[in-house]
């Protein structure tokens, strides 16, 4: 089978997975147990470059560690700048598979330090801050040639969160004689 019909197939069945809810879930109730502890946890977020300045254009990074016994795929993230949710986060999964035992880098999203609705923070530290949602566990098998990724269970105990924060370097100073407005 083509690579490409295994990714038809894949993307069939991810199509009959429900979606999921929308992200920050509520503590359980009183009286109910918390979910169980997840075997995935995010071992890092990174950003490049690592003091970036304002208007500059981001890497986002995160290492995502399985300690199930399965491998892991169909990822869903929250991202956060300043406390303000990137909004491409909502429908966004990430089909990278992660194996049972190991540590992977996931790249995210690029992003830019300041926008219009984000401008630069007052107390000139960058907060970036990422959940990891939802993820299932999966089965990965070679059928005629072709690598075909079966999603199984949702992950137990998710979301799990990690942050970062970093100061900014302070934009430059305006050039003395430049031109100005006028």
């Amino acid at each position: 089978m083509p690579r490409r019909s295994s990714a038809a197939l894949l993307l069939l069945a991810l199509l009959t997975l429900p979606v999921r809810p929308a992200a920050g879930q509520a503590p359980p109730p009183a009286g109910k147990p918390a979910s169980p502890a997840s075997p995935l946890a995010l071992a890092s977020v990174e950003i490049r470059p690592a003091n970036p300045g304002p208007d500059t254009l981001c890497q986002l990074r995160v290492k995502l560690k399985n300690g199930g016994a399965r491998k892991v795929s169909v990822l869903a993230f929250t991202v956060r700048i300043n406390g303000e949710p990137i909004p491409v986060y909502k429908r966004q999964i990430y089909l990278q598979t992660v194996d049972a035992g190991a540590t992977a880098e996931i790249r995210l999203y690029n992003f830019w330090t300041t926008e219009t609705h984000r401008p630069l923070p007052k107390d000139g530290q960058l907060r970036v801050e990422v959940a990891l949602d939802e993820a299932r566990w999966v089965e990965v098998k070679t059928e005629a040639g072709a690598e075909v990724t079966t999603p199984g269970d949702k992950v137990p105990g998710l979301p799990v969160q990690a942050s970062l924060a970093v100061p900014l370097k302070a934009a430059a100073p305006a050039k003395p004689g430049g031109k100005g407005p006028g």
